[in-house]
């Protein structure tokens, strides 16, 4: 009763070689094999990488911690980013990756954080800390286009 029917491995997968931020991990591609609900994501990450956006949008987010039982920032962030990814709205659905044993360790995370631990810290954010550190986000995604002719239909 509500078990997933899991299907053997045949050795036709192909194996692909994907660097994340917490180092190289192999990835199985099987062609005909049931999708899974994050299995993108590392892909997604391996872009992410060399363009230093994630980075740069962690290491500038207005958070600190003093406490030794506080989450860590890249944490706080990580959960965050995580929960946007899997298209969640809501803090309660953060707890619907709590258990992913990949997605963290592919950001160089140690752990996803509960809900009310990103609630807590996202209220912490100042407002116009918070506007300044989305908005030099994007600026820095975007401006490089800007300096690129390009056209649009």
């Amino acid at each position: 009763m509500g078990e997933s029917k899991r299907t053997a491995l045949t050795g036709n997968e192909e194996m692909l070689a994907v660097d994340m931020f917490g180092g190289r991990i192999q990835v199985r591609w099987a062609p005909g094999a049931p999708p899974i609900p994050f299995g993108q994501m590392g892909f997604f990450i391996e872009v992410l990488g060399p363009a230093g956006r994630y980075e740069q949008w962690r290491e500038a987010a207005p958070l600190s911690y003093t406490s030794g039982n506080a989450p860590t920032v890249a944490d706080v962030v990580g959960t965050w980013f995580l929960a946007a990814l899997a298209g969640h709205r809501r803090y309660a659905h953060v707890s619907a990756i709590r258990h992913d044993g990949v997605s963290p360790g592919l950001l160089g995370m140690a752990k996803v954080v509960s809900e009310e631990a990103l609630r807590c810290a996202l209220l912490k954010i100042e407002a116009e800390a918070g506007k300044c550190w989305q908005q030099e986000a994007l600026l820095r995604a975007v401006q490089p286009l800007l300096k690129r002719d390009w056209v649009t239909d």
